[in-house]
């Protein structure tokens, strides 16, 4: 799952990512790993998959994990905005749909909420 500023503006930090993923996850769970320009941040909670948060820019995250992990991923990264933060959209590209995400929204709503990207006013 892609999660991206549709203006391109800026999302977290990494050290702000690892501290809503460390939240969510717990902070012994994840690990930062950093190049260039470019961050992962590696999640390994113990008896779940591990999986991976990519932010290839500053603008851009993509959650590599399980369709429950991503929505927690998802939803933990949204709270972690400012309310009148522009607006988010998930991605699923391999099949073109879309979700907004609106401040206050659940992982429920957001794996119901899924749109195509047709439909986006992107």
């Amino acid at each position: 799952m892609i999660i991206s500023a549709i203006d391109n503006s800026s999302l977290l930090s990494a050290q702000e990512l690892l501290r809503v993923l460390g939240a969510q996850f717990g902070t012994d769970n994840v690990k930062l790993h950093t190049s260039e320009n470019r961050f992962q941040i590696n999640v390994e909670v113990p008896g779940e998959p591990p999986f991976q948060v990519v932010a290839p820019n500053d603008k851009q995250l993509d959650s590599e994990g399980t369709e429950v992990q991503d929505l927690q991923v998802a939803v933990a990264v949204r709270q972690a905005l400012p309310v009148d933060a522009p607006r988010i959209v998930a991605l699923q590209p391999e099949s073109y749909v879309f979700v907004d995400l609106t401040p206050g929204i659940t992982a429920e709503e957001i794996r119901t909420g899924w749109r195509d990207i047709s439909e986006g006013d992107f």
